[in-house]
């Protein structure tokens, strides 16, 4: 049990990560080299490419 805890928090953290990296990527691209309009739907395109 204490072992299924421990991998669910790893892939919790994981995700984290991998969100930061995506939104972080995504605002430069959008807003610090001005590649669109700044928006939500910008942003979440930039994450999806």
């Amino acid at each position: 049990m204490l072992l299924l805890g421990l991998a669910l928090a790893l892939v919790i953290s994981a995700a984290s990560t991998l969100d930061s990296t995506l939104s972080s990527a995504a605002k430069q691209l959008v807003v610090d080299m001005e590649l669109c309009r700044p928006s939500a739907g910008s942003g979440r395109l930039a994450m999806a490419l």
